[in-house]
């Protein structure tokens, strides 16, 4: 699950290439892959699971 605080709406699929400005934290509890790619790519970060850990 993908849950994304202090925004005004939590369709993370409809926010496109940036996360908007009021977003305070990305909570990411037993992702889809769909979502920790999507957090990964706004963020440009890698996102370690338990198979891939840092």
């Amino acid at each position: 699950m993908l849950k994304l605080d202090r925004s005004s709406t939590s369709d993370w699929q409809g926010i496109g290439a940036e996360l908007p400005s009021d977003i305070i934290w990305v909570d990411l509890l037993d992702p889809t892959d769909d979502e920790t790619q999507f957090v990964e790519r706004v963020l440009d970060i890698r996102v370690p699971t338990l198979k891939q850990p840092l």
